[in-house]
């Protein structure tokens, strides 16, 4: 009989920002502050006389995945803002059965913040383009589930 767990959670979690040599790994994601948001496309209608309508189009959904890590100094926050150009991002779940994530080209934003429960905190928010394949399905965004052998 199949294993029918679900892992509903991600628990702790790892994000991977870009490919190659040049990827930066954040294991230090504050608990509780990760989310993978949805901005749906908007719905465009063709109107027929009298207002009814003929046909509707919905322009593709994006995707907004957001999460803070606390950082020590206003250099390291520099560091982190740079480079807001196209960029890979993955979400990398803890546990085996998880369901994880990979944004592709996304914008990145980083912006700061202090509070008194985490100090100097980094916010980091991307954002997909809501790229379509040639049969408009969206192509920016993948989900993966966790292997329970392997560490991908």
């Amino acid at each position: 009989m199949a294993d029918t767990t679900k892992v509903i959670g991600w628990g702790k979690c790892s994000v991977v920002e870009g490919s190659g040599t040049s990827a930066a790994t954040f294991a230090d994601v504050i608990d509780g502050s990760t989310a993978l948001e949805v901005e749906e496309g908007d719905e465009m209608e063709a109107l027929i006389e009298g207002g009814e309508a003929e046909a509707r189009r919905k322009k593709p959904d994006k995707y907004i995945l957001r999460f803070s890590r606390r950082i020590d100094t206003v250099a390291e926050l520099d560091a982190v803002k740079e480079g807001d150009e196209d960029i890979d991002v993955e979400l990398i779940p803890e546990l085996a059965g998880a369901v994880g994530v990979q944004l592709d080209s996304t914008s990145k934003r980083v912006t700061a913040r202090y509070d008194t429960t985490d100090g100097m905190v980094a916010d980091y928010v991307y954002k997909t383009k809501g790229a379509t394949d040639g049969n408009g399905k969206l192509c920016d965004i993948s989900f993966v589930k966790k292997a329970a052998s392997s560490g991908t």
